[in-house]
């Protein structure tokens, strides 16, 4: 049974393949491999319970996701975790 849908946003697939390994198979994954993207999928999906947001990203870094959330007041309904990470 899924218990939530969350989306992690990152630009290396290896980092988003280690994260959704460690959070289990309880929960059902989206991903974005930049900012843009993120907010594509924020837009269009309307049950996501938390994001993932890489702070260091193509085309729209996580600050920039992050202000763009603010102006849509999407930031007050879900929950954000930002990560960063070095390869």
């Amino acid at each position: 049974m899924v218990e939530a849908k969350i989306l992690i946003a990152g630009d290396s697939k290896m980092n988003q393949q280690i994260l959704s390994e460690i959070l289990g198979g309880r929960y059902e994954y989206l991903y974005a491999d930049d900012g843009l993207q993120a907010l594509e999928l924020l837009h269009s999906e309307f049950d996501i319970d938390l994001l993932l947001l890489d702070i260091n990203m193509p085309r729209l870094d996580g600050f920039g996701v992050l202000e763009r959330m603010n102006q849509f007041r999407w930031i007050e309904d879900l929950p954000v975790i930002m990560i960063s990470a070095t390869e």
